[in-house]
């Protein structure tokens, strides 16, 4: 894009990108991303580009990368180019929050939905967030909470220093995550 929408839209966005490197006679294939600072990350091992007929599982490992990669970037261009957000709705988007805004019950009915405030440290994947909706008891709308992401968490450890010294916030609820995350409302 260019202009004045697209230096904007550059600015609100992740940027992603798909990276592939020749090295020698080697190819590298990594995802990009801007999120303040430019990530990377492989998404296949390296990869040789020589003919090695008696080799035939890397060359099929080869042709699935590339294959892969073609259909994501097609899939990729089809999606950007039937995107439509206003640049108001771009505007209230952070690139440097998670895209879990809320957690959805075993019945499938929201439990809470939040917007977020701050990333309480750059370091740690915990958040102030603002509740948008809540069908939990305790848990209001316009209230302020904590949005933790972590891999591991011990939910009866937690209540015990809620309940006996309040030297933990009250725990609202938890949920899993794809990829073994969980995320912890308090």
């Amino acid at each position: 894009m260019c202009g004045k929408r697209g230096s904007r839209l550059i600015y609100e966005s992740v940027c992603p990108a798909v990276l592939m490197s020749i090295i020698g006679p080697n190819l590298s294939i990594s995802f990009a991303a801007h999120t303040g600072y430019v990530l990377t990350d492989p998404i296949v091992p390296l990869l040789p580009l020589l003919v090695l007929p008696y080799d035939k599982k890397m060359m099929l490992n080869v042709t699935r990368a590339l294959k892969a990669t073609k259909l994501y970037l097609h899939d990729m261009k089809n999606y950007y180019q039937s995107y439509s957000l206003s640049l108001s709705t771009i505007a209230s988007i952070s690139k440097l929050f998670p895209y879990c805004n809320g957690i959805t019950g075993s019945s499938n009915s929201q439990l809470v939905q939040w917007t977020y405030e701050t990333q309480v440290s750059p370091n740690k994947l915990v958040f102030i967030v603002s509740i948008t909706d809540s069908n939990i008891f305790d848990l209001q709308v316009n209230s302020k909470a904590v949005v933790k992401f972590t891999e591991s968490y011990c939910t009866e450890a937690h209540e015990i220093c809620y309940n006996y010294s309040r030297s933990a916030p009250q725990l609202f609820c938890t949920t899993d995550l794809s990829g073994g995350w969980k995320v912890i409302v308090m």
